[in-house]
């Protein structure tokens, strides 16, 4: 795929802070400050971004002692985000950790911790205060949303999130809180503030909402952090035009080269080859800077219609990160299966979302990134059939595109019949069958002919985050009695108010689900279903405790238990969806221990966030 002339040709970068590296041969960060390379100090302010770069080079600010980065980092990744391999769920809980200085002490949690580098500086000439995407009409979480909150103490736990936390809907209600246009937090400096929102959500996979985010703000007013955060915004989404005017000052403010290599990029964009190669070269001669990575570059530059020729020699590359992936995708180079299979968790929202991925990427991706929360059921349903009539989905859709088709505009039988085929589809993964056939199930009105199907039905409007209209395929489901009836009483337990929720129907159900799904599966879900019931208030007192102790679900006070609840008191709502986040900080709900569940749909409750509560805790039964 050619990219000559293009003004905004396509290429990414690494989500913030994910640069993987190996233990032995691990290459320098190619990031920039607070991604992964060198720290920026607290103090150190941007110098001001030439109105031309290219014809004026602004002066070099000194770098502090201490400010380059190790030869040689340590991956910060866990296996299953990219550190290296493992399957996604079978790693050890991963429990919330706060930064040192924010552990709790005796008498109870830091109240004032120490300035993080982020929010530390002073305050920006121009008003950034309420900067954000979403308005009051969207979103659901009000004008008030970091009202009472230490600005310090939630942009500490922003920058420890390195990827997409294991809930779907969980995603999606930090993404909203993220993107919210309101007052910033007391004590975070309003760019910086809008720095660590748009890498956080670069760095889940919702890259786009980040360039969004990140694009209005002018370039005066921008910080080390600010330029950072943009630099990953813009490359994740391929806009390589709006990098250029802020590549030179980068490259001073950081010695990451990732900022020299986007001078290569804009070099070759502006039909330098003698810029663009000189750039390379000096890359070349460094120490730690990945051969790969420098041709890779190479190769993006050649593909813009200037500097040299190059080609990817993929047997040099010991693994994709998101650097490389997002190149790739932006000029549109297919990537080996064995090295795909390897990507984090973020890549899936990067590669769907790149314009100039191979469609059999973005499609192959899709899946994956609606089970993340960057696309919805309707996206998703969009993009198999916008391949399909092009004629473009071919091996990576598979059937789907077809029995997707039946879904929508077939005869209702033969419309359950082919939904029934999507949810078996191994290839697809059952969750994300569930979302893929949402919309169609939302179309069907509640029948009783399609009885044996009706807990299905009602787990993918559930996916679709319509638990209204689960409930309805719910009567179908409790009329049809046995196996259907067993499946769907988690859903209505959860969201049904009129459902019966006692210890004895409790026991029943967990009875028959062991004899289902055996024992210990079983009593996962059951740890999960009980844990939401306790936190929606719907289970509690003498008649569960031998529930609570057979499933060992005692509660255990912890320094995060504590923060929650006390935020969800407060009616710091901002507050409590991070803090939820980090409760959900997982590769997959079996790494989620069940009494965060518990304390996420008590406190989301309190604060009125009740509906996403119920949709986080129905997907914890779907998935597991």
């Amino acid at each position: 795929m050619r990219l000559r002339g293009r003004r905004r040709a396509a290429f990414g970068v690494a989500a913030a802070g994910l640069l993987t590296a190996a233990a032995q041969d691990a290459p320098r960060s190619i990031l920039p400050p607070g991604m992964g390379g060198e720290q920026v100090q607290p103090q150190q302010q941007a110098p001001r971004a030439p109105a031309q770069p290219q014809q004026q080079r602004p002066a070099q600010p000194a770098l502090a002692p201490g400010q380059g980065e190790p030869d040689q980092p340590a991956s910060i990744l866990p296996p299953t985000l990219g550190g290296g391999p493992g399957p996604a769920d079978t790693v050890a809980p991963v429990a919330p950790v706060f930064p040192p200085e924010q552990q709790p002490r005796q008498g109870g949690l830091v109240q004032n911790p120490p300035p993080d580098p982020l929010v530390a500086a002073a305050p920006s000439n121009v008003d950034l205060s309420h900067h954000g995407l979403l308005g009051v009409e969207r979103g659901g979480l009000g004008d008030a949303v970091w009202a009472g909150t230490d600005g310090q103490f939630v942009a500490g736990l922003l920058r420890r999130l390195d990827g997409p936390g294991a809930s779907r809907f969980g995603n999606q209600l930090l993404a909203r809180a993220r993107a919210r246009r309101a007052a910033a937090p007391a004590g975070a400096r309003p760019a910086d503030w809008v720095a660590v929102r748009a890498a956080a959500l670069t760095k889940a996979g919702f890259a786009d909402m980040a360039h969004a985010m990140v694009a209005p703000v002018p370039v005066d007013a921008y910080t080390p952090p600010l330029y950072a955060a943009a630099l990953m915004a813009n490359l994740g989404v391929g806009d390589l035009a709006a990098i250029c005017p802020l590549a030179p000052t980068g490259a001073q403010l950081s010695r990451a080269p990732v900022w020299r290599l986007s001078q290569g990029f804009c070099s070759a964009f502006e039909n330098d080859d003698i810029g663009s190669a000189r750039a390379f070269d000096a890359l070349r001669d460094e120490k730690g800077v990945s051969a790969f990575d420098i041709s890779l570059a190479e190769f993006v530059a050649s593909q813009l219609g200037g500097g040299r020729a190059a080609n990817l020699a993929w047997e040099e590359a010991d693994g994709l990160d998101l650097y490389r992936i997002g190149v790739v995708n932006a000029a549109g180079a297919a990537v080996p299966d064995e090295l795909r299979q390897r990507l984090p968790a973020a890549a899936a929202g990067w590669t769907v979302r790149s314009p100039s991925a191979p469609d059999s990427a973005r499609l192959a991706a899709a899946p994956r990134a609606a089970e993340l929360g960057v696309i919805g059921a309707t996206e998703l349903a969009s993009l198999y059939s916008a391949f399909d009539a092009r004629g473009d989905a071919g091996g990576a859709g598979g059937d789907v595109p077809g029995q997707l088709r039946v879904a929508f505009a077939g005869a209702a039988p033969d419309r359950v019949g082919a939904m029934r085929r999507l949810w078996e589809n191994e290839g697809l993964g059952r969750y994300a069958a569930l979302i893929l056939t949402a919309e169609p199930a939302l179309r069907l009105a509640p029948d009783r002919r399609f009885g044996s199907d009706a807990a299905d039905l009602m787990e993918a409007a559930a996916a679709g985050g319509r638990l209204d209209r689960a409930l309805a395929w719910g009567a179908i489901a409790k009329a049809e009695g046995s196996a259907t009836e067993q499946r769907g009483w988690p859903i209505m337990a959860i969201a049904d108010p009129r459902a019966e929720v006692t210890p004895s129907r409790f026991g029943d159900w967990l009875d028959r689900e062991r004899s289902r799904v055996g024992r210990e599966r079983a009593d996962l879900r059951a740890r999960l279903l009980l844990a939401a019931l306790i936190g929606s208030g719907r289970a509690g007192g003498q008649g569960w405790d031998g529930h609570v102790r057979e499933l060992r679900l005692e509660d255990r006070p912890s320094a995060w238990s504590g923060r929650i609840q006390q935020a969800a008191v407060a009616g710091r709502r901002g507050e409590v969806v991070i803090l939820a986040a980090t409760g959900l900080a997982a590769p997959g709900w079996l790494s989620v221990p069940p009494q965060h569940l518990r304390h996420i749909v008590a406190t989301l409750g309190r604060v009125g966030l009740s509906r996403d509560a119920q949709l986080i805790a129905t997907e914890a039964l779907s998935r597991t």
